[in-house]
């Protein structure tokens, strides 16, 4: 089972191949996503810039 949010509403998903493509997305999120530490450098100079 699969669970989405948006700003409109919540949905349970529970077709496999729905989960799978979820599992793939996220998978690649995180990937793509910096360590922690380095997300939290970028957080800083962001901050610090406004």
């Amino acid at each position: 089972m699969a669970y989405f949010e948006t700003f409109l509403k919540g949905e349970y998903v529970e077709d496999l191949d729905l989960i799978k493509q979820c599992a793939q997305q996220f998978d690649k999120l995180c990937q793509t996503a910096l360590p922690e530490g380095e997300s939290l450098e970028l957080i800083a100079e962001a901050i610090a810039e406004l």
